[in-house]
């Protein structure tokens, strides 16, 4: 196994553990655990998770479980910040409000009452725009779905390519992704008219450091599929999505999330729930005569406490 094949195969063990501390941030994770995950030996797990990610074990557990506790304080106002804290996997409120002071330089309590605003958050999201006006877009354009409608969905077994660090506006980046994970499912026979392409963003861009930002670029594929170097394999989780088709170019993907986040939730009776969002790209979008494509973009959600009775199913949204 050559150097280049080597490094693959190390950062796909350590995708493995992120996705696996992802889905049991609720959980205590102890090193015996995460190093099997991983395949390494304890004894030298540690200083390679380190050495690959530029965090410690605990300091990474603590910054997701955090950044997670963010993101739901904002998109659940209503509920308790004891409640997230410990569905976040900290031992108590005491421990939380330490952890949550240190990261945002400000308490749980006036988070929500800034609504995330802190002047950290504020210099990334300048320059966030920034950068993405240099790049021709302008982030606060308007565009308006096609369709949206609320769904329930089956999990869906993917494949896929992880990239970490800023992305946004960087279509070259997105293009290479794809084409090295089609290229690796195509000389596998894996590719066919029902497969299906997607984008997750696995961080809150507005609050985690766009040098550890996590993205993977996801093919479907059947349950017997096998991962191999740096391609792995998880899970996009089922359960109740919010569906918004949009037809667009490369340049309007933030305003696309920004009409579904900024115009659209807030009076569907829903909110966020916990599983990420994701993008999927549909074959029939090449179709088009218009310039643009076809894109999807998914929502878990979940109903806004009291606004539906037991037993109610909340009417699709179309626009």
């Amino acid at each position: 196994m050559n150097s280049d094949s080597m490094r693959k195969e190390y950062r796909a063990r350590i995708n493995r553990v992120e996705d696996y501390i992802q889905q049991n941030l609720e959980s205590e994770m102890s090193l015996e655990e995460l190093s099997d995950v991983a395949a390494f030996s304890k004894y030298h797990f540690g200083r390679i998770f380190a050495m690959m990610t530029g965090e410690t074990l605990f300091q990474y557990i603590q910054r997701m479980r955090v950044e997670k506790a963010a993101s739901l304080l904002l998109s659940n106002p209503g509920r308790s910040i004891t409640d997230i804290a410990l569905s976040c996997g900290f031992s108590s409120s005491q421990a939380f409000s330490r952890t949550f002071s240190r990261r945002f330089g400000v308490s749980a309590t006036r988070w929500r009452e800034l609504r995330g605003r802190t002047p950290e958050i504020l210099q990334r999201i300048d320059a966030q725009k920034r950068r993405v006006r240099q790049n021709g877009i302008q982030p606060n354009a308007v565009v308006v779905p096609e369709e949206i409608d609320v769904e329930k969905i089956e999990d869906i077994e993917v494949i896929y390519l992880r990239y970490v660090g800023p992305f946004q506006g960087d279509t070259d980046l997105f293009a290479d992704l794809f084409n090295t994970l089609s290229r690796w499912a195509a000389a596998r026979s894996l590719i066919g008219s029902d497969t299906r392409s997607f984008c997750i963003v696995h961080d809150n861009p507005s609050i985690t450091n766009d040098r550890k930002i996590r993205l993977s670029c996801c093919l479907s594929v059947r349950e017997d599929v096998q991962p191999e170097g740096e391609i792995g394999r998880m899970k996009i989780r089922g359960g109740r999505y919010a569906r918004g088709e949009f037809a667009i170019d490369d340049r309007q993907y933030g305003q696309a999330w920004g009409y579904m986040f900024g115009k659209w939730l807030p009076s569907s009776g829903y909110q966020p729930d916990e599983q990420p969002c994701f993008e999927e790209y549909p074959h029939s979008s090449a179709d088009r005569s218009d310039g643009k494509h076809t894109v999807l973009l998914w929502i878990p959600v979940c109903p806004l406490p009291g606004i539906f009775p037991p037993g109610v199913n909340r009417p699709e949204f179309r626009n």
